[in-house]
């Protein structure tokens, strides 16, 4: 169960920074005129989230186990 809740986590971080940084790579390419390549900007944003969501697994796995009251 603690495999899963930190899998989750790190993949909801990796999804989170990968829609940032299209988002942001957008817009400042819009402000600058020029034009915006999907394909080039997808696997710049997938390793840019791959950092943050690796480390929010290994923190959430290492981290101390919730207890429920």
């Amino acid at each position: 169960m603690n495999l899963m809740r930190a899998a989750l986590s790190g993949l909801i971080a990796l999804l989170v920074v990968v829609a940032l940084v299209i988002v942001g790579s957008y817009l400042r390419c819009l402000a600058a005129g020029i034009t915006y390549n999907l394909s080039v900007a997808i696997p710049i944003a997938i390793k840019t989230g791959a950092v943050p969501g690796g480390a929010i697994f290994i923190l959430s796995l290492i981290g101390a186990p919730r207890r429920f009251p």
